[in-house]
């Protein structure tokens, strides 16, 4: 679906649809904490994977998308000759941001329990929902590189 997008729509598009999607997943664990800890949930185990099943279809399928559409627009904005020095760097910091942030989250998920008594599952995925919706409308300032070079090769 992704790669079909980037090559009909471009890669700028994909980015802004996989960071809604990952906003989404998040707004639903956020909505799924809250409900939990109103009792509205129950404890049965089958409804809780069903429950739980949509989180991550759509972290995943947001991760996809932002990993095709990253590649893509870094390969289609970066001159020819410094695209394995792009393509090398944006994988870089993707991946310390996979170390970080994840270790980031954790800490304040154990700081709020310490603090309120409760854990912060709620405070991290209100943080990753804003964080995420937010690049989202960031990415809507980004040219689309295809069209430069569609342009490009018009003249």
């Amino acid at each position: 679906f992704w790669g079909k997008l980037s090559d009909r729509r471009g890669s700028r598009i994909v980015i802004i649809s996989s960071c809604l999607t990952s906003s989404a997943a998040a707004v639903f664990a956020l909505g799924i904490v809250i409900a939990a800890s109103t009792g509205a949930l129950g404890s049965s185990g089958a409804a809780v994977v069903w429950i739980l099943a949509p989180i991550f279809v759509l972290v995943r399928a947001g991760a996809i998308g932002g990993w095709i559409g990253l590649s893509n627009y870094v390969m289609d904005a970066a001159p020819p000759r410094r695209r394995p020095l792009y393509l090398g760097l944006a994988t870089s910091i993707q991946g310390l941001l996979l170390i970080v942030i994840p270790a980031a989250g954790g800490a304040i998920i154990d700081i709020a329990k310490r603090v309120t008594g409760q854990p912060g599952y709620w405070i991290v995925f209100l943080l990753a929902a804003v964080a995420v919706a937010t690049s989202a409308l960031m990415a809507r300032g980004l040219h689309e590189p295809r069209r430069d070079l569609a342009a490009a090769s018009a003249r």
